[in-house]
Formats: C-alpha cells, sequence, structure tokens
C-alpha cells in the first residue's frame, strides 16, 4: 500500500480545530490547551505543536492529497513478471 499523507493532515486539522474550540483570549494559553488536550491525545511535543498551528492551507492541502491518492488508484496496474506468467496456458485467462 503507498503512503499517502492524508491521514497526517487530517490529525493536523484536528489539532488546530481543537485549539479554536478551547483557546480564550487573554484566559487560556497554547501551552495549556497542549497540556490538557493535545499532548494526552497525540503524543506532541510542545514543539511540535506551535509548528502544526503555524500551517496554513490544510484542508486545500487534504483536497490536493486526496485528489492525487484517487488518481492513482485509478491507474491501471502494470503486470507483475512473476514466473506464473511464463507458461501462459492457451484459452486460460488470468485476469
Amino acid at each position: 500500500m503507498p503512503y499517502n499523507r492524508a491521514n497526517v493532515i487530517k490529525r493536523y486539522i484536528d489539532v488546530q480545530r481543537i485549539t479554536q474550540e478551547h483557546y480564550e483570549e487573554g484566559i487560556t494559553t497554547y501551552r495549556g490547551i497542549w497540556r490538557k488536550y493535545i499532548e494526552p491525545l497525540f503524543h506532541y511535543s510542545y514543539q511540535q505543536y506551535i509548528n502544526i498551528l503555524g500551517m496554513g492551507g490544510l484542508v486545500a492541502e487534504l483536497e490536493a492529497e486526496q485528489a492525487r491518492s484517487r488518481q492513482k488508484s485509478a491507474e491501471p496496474k502494470p503486470r507483475t513478471a512473476s514466473q506464473m506468467h511464463l507458461f501462459d496456458l492457451p484459452g486460460v485467462k488470468d485476469d
């Protein structure tokens, strides 16, 4: 199964959403939100958490990644060069 980054981007979007839900200007801090909600659930360091908050355009990046994944899965798979194909029998269909 090929690697795609869609699940990582979804987690980043979740982190940003949780932060937006719990942040109150002048009352809460990012460190408090990280300590209470993010670190126990995602196990990100505080520095990684701050980096995730600074990321922009994650929704567009997720859509592009999903489109790339759909396109790649729609491509026909090449025939593998296995030994079973060395002796193709007439009248026997393998696919």
